[in-house]
């Protein structure tokens, strides 16, 4: 196996040709910048989905807090239920 990688190598390096690397380097980095600097990055992303989760918990808070009525069967999901065996003991 090594000797068909040695060969392979070998046939690599023989097809390189440096004219074209010649400022491989600055030509990646400039294409690189131009990127970051032209796109919807991440962070944009980011921030569109916090804010927008922000949104639906504000709204969710308001609506529930508007509420003035329980339901008596929603009181069974209630941290402290009516017929809880803790109120029960207390009593």
């Amino acid at each position: 196996m090594s000797d068909k990688l040695s060969k392979n190598l070998s046939l690599l390096s023989k097809q390189i040709d440096e004219e074209r690397l010649t400022g491989l380097e600055a030509k990646v980095w400039e294409t690189i910048n131009q990127n970051k600097t032209s796109g919807f990055g991440f962070d944009r992303l980011m921030l569109l989905r916090v804010a927008s989760i922000a949104l639906v918990l504000f709204i969710g808070g308001v609506v529930g807090a508007d509420q003035k009525h329980t339901d008596p069967v929603l009181m069974a999901f209630s941290n402290a239920p009516v017929y809880s065996i803790m109120s029960m003991i207390k009593n």
